[in-house]
């Protein structure tokens, strides 16, 4: 899977030169799209179901004028958008039990799980027979088949692609007369040096709840240098030395130069300690551009997005980010009209949402637009991207359960580091152990199909 995300990469550049030169429990629902005045009109048309996770304001206004045009181009469907406002895992899930999925989802991090479980529509027939499918990086089609690793078949329909970043505080740099941090030693003393406790302001802010796991291990490779997650004999390498190194510096930070309550903070959390000064520097990816521009009122001289910190080894390392989508579930029963709202969403829609999630999209289309061309971060995104030092690490989010496991296991084993009450070298065992395990399973089951 790794060339073929590189060579995502590759094309989304010579697309650009060539046109350019959190909780569960909270919701924000949008009823009915497009169809709220004609009741018996209303019962006519066809409904499509669509969840989206880890939504904000700017996302929802943005999903909101994409369902508006596409209702006007489909007036026999309305759309039923509903909003997560953390993680949608467990509200899939759920549904998934009971069988009652909705329509459409985004692939997600748990879309290995799905697929293996069996809740997932093919969508070949659909994609052969779509009069744009030319007009999708065929890179991004490959990749997304890449997920069936017995017959190759297409489960979700790429849209755009992120990238992780580093966002600090530059006017927080300026004042203390810091240089921008290009080392992962430059970060550690800028969140020192920035620091000041008696004015509640810390260096950094620290995911230390919902989804911890993800963003660590992120840093965790930034950090090494390391590129294989499993080595030549197979054996994980989460617990390498530099990685457990990493932990403790990393980790000690907590309610040191950091809040105490950052041991539960959700991304949610960590957004609002940056914009509220007090936190210098967070972890996140391109998607949160949407909400430090709202917060500071569009002042940039406040903010800034920077690639993840050079390696111990003195080049970049990003996790490989495979393009993001969306899924229709096999219990739909509108699945035509789902695949109209998908495949919308892909090509015409994608320039709605890729500007609302701050990702490039994986058509030939939309790279004309101005905000990709005069955007920093998505400009700072793709010379990182191809610049010949940045090498990549994947995940194996593709191997079934990882991400439940994950969030079951490893999220509160990160928690137990920051309290004390674990080692970064138990942790980094533990969490070897567990992908081991998973791998073993993944390849048995290769190995019987």
């Amino acid at each position: 899977m790794s060339k073929k995300i590189i060579n995502i990469i590759l094309s989304l550049i010579y697309v650009i030169t060539l046109f350019s030169g959190c909780s569960v429990k909270n919701q924000i629902i949008i009823k009915n799209a497009g169809a709220e005045n004609d009741t018996k009109l209303e019962d006519k048309k066809i409904k499509v179901n669509w969840w989206s996770g880890y939504g904000t304001p700017e996302r929802e206004e943005a999903m909101e004028k994409l369902i508006e045009k596409f209702t006007q181009k489909y007036p026999d469907i309305t759309v039923d958008y509903e909003s997560i406002l953390g993680n949608p895992i467990q509200k899939i899930e759920a549904s998934i039990a009971s069988g009652r999925e909705p329509d459409v989802t985004e692939r997600g991090e748990a879309f290995a799980t799905y697929l293996s479980m069996g809740v997932l529509e093919e969508l070949d027939s659909y994609f052969d027979n779509w009069e744009h499918k030319n007009k999708i990086l065929p890179e991004a089609i490959e990749a997304a088949r890449s997920y069936d690793s017995k017959d190759g078949k297409l489960y979700y329909l790429p849209i755009g692609m992120g990238y992780n970043v580093m966002w600090i505080r530059t006017d927080w740099f300026s004042d203390a007369k810091l240089s921008l941090p290009e080392t992962w030693d430059d970060v550690f003393n800028s969140i020192r040096v920035l620091t000041d406790k008696s004015k509640k302001q810390y260096g950094t802010a620290i995911r230390g709840g919902d989804s911890n796991w993800a963003y660590l291990q992120a840093m965790m490779y930034s950090y090494s240098g390391i590129t294989d997650y499993f080595d030549e004999n197979g054996k994980p390498t989460i617990n390498d030395p530099l990685h457990i190194e990493f932990i403790e510096k990393y980790l000690s930070l907590y309610d040191i130069y950091t809040s105490e309550n950052d041991i539960n903070y959700g991304w949610s959390d960590v957004l609002t300690a940056f914009h509220s000064s007090k936190a210098g520097i967070i972890f996140h990816n391109l998607g949160s551009a949407a909400e430090h521009l709202a917060a500071f009122k569009g002042d940039t001289s406040k903010f800034q997005g920077l690639p993840y910190p050079k390696s111990e080894k003195g080049y970049l390392v990003s996790p490989l980010l495979n393009p993001g989508g969306h899924v229709i579930y096999k219990n739909s029963k509108n699945k035509e009209a789902a695949w109209k709202l998908i495949s919308y969403i892909s090509l015409e829609g994608s320039e709605d949402w890729c500007k609302a999630s701050i990702q490039l999209p994986v058509n030939t289309v939309n790279y004309d637009s101005v905000w990709i061309k005069d955007t920093p971060w998505m400009r700072m995104a793709a010379e990182a991207m191809t610049n010949p030092f940045t090498k990549y690490y994947e995940s194996p989010t593709y191997l079934p359960n990882h991400s439940n496991i994950m969030h079951k296991t490893v999220e509160p084993a990160i928690q137990k580091v920051m309290a004390k009450r674990m080692t970064a070298e138990e942790l980094c065992n533990m969490w070897a152990e567990i992908v081991t395990n998973l791998k073993e399973q993944y390849d048995k089951g290769i190995e019987n199909n």
